[in-house]
């Protein structure tokens, strides 16, 4: 990627604070309404401590959280077998209309997932990629359109690049403009697997020592640079195709990390405000924010780094020292469930 690109990533990684918001899931195998309360509980206590949206909803008037919580324990009180506790919590999460928010059947194999803010233990450097890629969280996934663009007369796909996830193709209007098509299908860079399993060798052999929590977070920075790289060389071939407009498929994408605040800027030649961004006050919060932090000091030990960006990494020093104050302070979202009308102010936008 060409020089300026890298600078932005950089930036961009620095200042983003990415809104996370969480699933759960709710065990319910035991009999006894009493006992399905106390699971309720636990679900409960989840949300109001991960779940990013609580208060938006309840500020949007999406839901009234305490009539729900009320509806939600007298449901329970009179729920005779599983299935009817199952469906309680169902309707309980559905009231949210929040699509980050779902049941799921439990799995015990999704416990602890890696992921750039829960590492894998150290992974030692003579783990094949396909094993190292898996412990630490990626996977595989179908990255073609999602649009039947093929059903169209005068839609033509472009050749497939080597070790390029991004599917593209133009299609020719009547009055002879050409639209170029690309396909996003995940914001997320653990779901390309076969990018990650590319980039294992060239990534292990520049150490000595198994791969520790920050050489698996350098690996997740590594595999999201290379996706932009791949990203730029296919809107540099539907260029090259001489086409008028640019469309983005990215139907049915459920969204990842701040790699999806970034890879819009390689779409336009016009400026981008980025969208405001927060967080909860949780430990979570400050944990990931702290890991920011040490990656903008990094940035700012680099010499070689001056003028106009080191300026914007010292502005992210700053206000990433103050979030993380903010972030450490306790706030009891509970309430919102337990006391009407309450009110509370415990995410932060940015």
């Amino acid at each position: 990627m060409r020089g300026w690109q890298r600078q932005r990533w950089v930036t961009l990684v620095a200042l983003g604070l990415a809104w996370a918001g969480l699933g759960a899931s709710c065990v319910l195998q035991r009999g006894e309404p009493q006992q399905w309360l106390e699971d309720y509980d636990a679900l409960k206590l989840h949300m109001s401590q991960v779940y990013a949206n609580l208060e938006w909803a309840v500020q949007s008037g999406r839901v009234d959280t305490y009539a729900l919580d009320q509806r939600t324990q007298a449901a329970l009180r009179e729920t005779s077998s599983r299935r009817k506790a199952r469906k309680t919590i169902e309707q309980f999460v559905e009231a949210f209309g929040d699509p980050h928010l779902r049941t799921e059947r439990w799995d015990p194999s999704d416990d602890e997932k890696p992921s750039p803010e829960h590492p894998a233990p150290p992974i030692a450097l003579d783990v094949e990629a396909s094993e190292a890629c898996k412990r630490m969280g990626f996977r595989g996934a179908d990255h073609d359109f999602r649009l039947d663009l093929d059903a169209l007369e005068r839609f033509e796909k472009l050749p497939r690049r080597a070790d390029n996830p991004f599917h593209a193709g133009v299609l020719q209007l009547d009055d002879g403009r050409r639209i170029g098509f690309v396909r996003i299908a995940q914001f997320g860079p653990d779901r390309y697997e076969d990018v990650a399993r590319g980039l294992w060798d060239a990534h292990r052999s520049a150490r000595s020592e198994p791969c520790d929590e920050a050489c698996q977070w350098g690996f997740w920075r590594r595999v999201s640079q290379a996706l932009l790289d791949a990203l730029d060389a296919r809107v540099g071939d539907l260029r090259a195709a001489r086409i008028d407009a640019l469309a983005v498929d990215i139907t049915r994408n459920g969204g990842g990390t701040d790699w999806a605040g970034i890879a819009p800027r390689l779409l336009t030649t016009q400026p981008l405000r980025c969208p405001p961004f927060g967080f909860i006050k949780h430990a979570h919060a400050s944990q990931r924010l702290e890991r920011r932090l040490q990656s903008v000091r990094e940035r700012l030990d680099d010499p070689v780094i001056g003028g106009k960006l080191r300026r914007l990494l010292e502005i992210a020093s700053e206000r990433l020292s103050a979030r993380i104050a903010e972030a450490q302070q306790p706030c009891d979202r509970l309430r919102l469930f337990h006391e009407p009308g309450a009110q509370l102010e415990c995410s932060q936008l940015v």
